[in-house]
């Protein structure tokens, strides 16, 4: 199956009044701010099901970004810090300071607009991301194996300068950090090998990522025909220009089979300014059970077995 991707202040017044002016300005900009990025949120939202992401480019505004000269706003996507703009214009992201256990929510701005939290943008997330790296050993310069292993960071200080409170854990930035399950290969009860979850997880607990080869959506189109007649393509629709292609570089679950009753399903998420795929427990997965998830053929193209409704059952070791 192929899925679908998720300025400058104004001046003060003149003369004396210029401070004013400027409280002003900044106030106007701020509220701008959040009802454009409120109003792509909840677009987003609606249209999550079925919405095909657009490529996200850099703008190269040089002044404010509007809707006549920003790349950002016409395709639907906020600016990052790669634009020339900065990211500090009325059309950046400004991340979340969601309380602990929020960020799974869709009261987090960030879940909401299918991207992940940046400790680079969300205060209180920065702490669970320095940890985590720590923890992992990815994130320092190590040129040498040898080199001794960097102190644990510091723990934010209470007061207006505390980034996060290091008792708070964030779980919307588990590709940017690499948290995933662990995935077994087996043959499969549906249709040749299958992807079987080692431990259990959660509802809603990510999986891993389906990774592939970055290919553009005529090289996709040209394989596709290729794949359809041995009836086996691991192709995956990323956005309106790029596609994923697991054949030959993907990871084991590229394995999971389709079931019109899936155990999971598959989200493209916004990590850092490229869209990225995170397979998600739709259900609570029992340990060894075989994962599956929708891969919305049409009903007079999807092959034999690939039509039964009858779900996976759990592995037998």
């Amino acid at each position: 199956g192929r899925g679908g991707r998720g300025g400058r202040g104004g001046r003060g017044g003149r003369g004396g009044r210029g401070g004013k002016g400027g409280r002003r300005a900044m106030k106007k900009r701020g509220t701008s701010q959040r009802k454009r990025t409120t109003a792509t949120v909840r677009r987003r939202m609606a249209n999550s099901e079925d919405h095909v992401w657009i490529q996200y480019s850099p703008c190269t505004c040089d002044g404010p970004c509007d809707e006549r000269t920003c790349l950002c706003i016409r395709d639907g996507n906020f600016c990052e810090r790669y634009c020339a703009c900065g990211g500090s214009c009325s059309n950046a992201f400004t991340g979340c300071a969601c309380l602990r256990g929020q960020c799974h929510t869709r009261a987090c701005p960030c879940f909401a607009a299918a991207r992940e939290c940046d400790p680079d943008l969300c205060k209180r997330c920065v702490a669970t991301a320095a940890t985590i790296a720590h923890d992992a050993r990815e994130g320092w310069p190590f040129t040498d194996l040898c080199l001794p292993v960097p102190p644990p960071p510091e723990v934010p200080t209470e007061g207006p300068n505390a980034r996060g409170d290091p008792t708070e854990s964030c779980v919307n930035m588990k590709l940017l950090l690499r948290q995933r399950k662990q995935i077994c290969l087996g043959v499969s009860a549906i249709a040749g090998w299958g992807a079987f979850l080692k431990d259990g997880a959660k509802k809603n607990e990510l999986l891993g990522e389906y990774t592939g080869e970055l290919i553009t959506q005529v090289e996709a189109d040209r394989r596709g025909k290729i794949y359809d007649r041995v009836n086996c393509s691991f192709l995956f629709n990323l956005n309106d220009q790029w596609c994923l292609d697991a054949h030959l570089k993907g990871n084991k679950l590229k394995f999971a089979n389709h079931s019109a009753t899936p155990n999971c399903y598959a989200k493209v998420l916004m990590v850092r300014g490229d869209h990225r795929v995170g397979i998600f427990a739709k259900d609570n997965i029992a340990p060894g059970e075989e994962l599956t998830y929708d891969y919305r053929y049409e009903r007079d193209k999807a092959p034999a077995w690939a039509q039964s409704d009858e779900p996976a059952g759990p592995l037998v070791y």
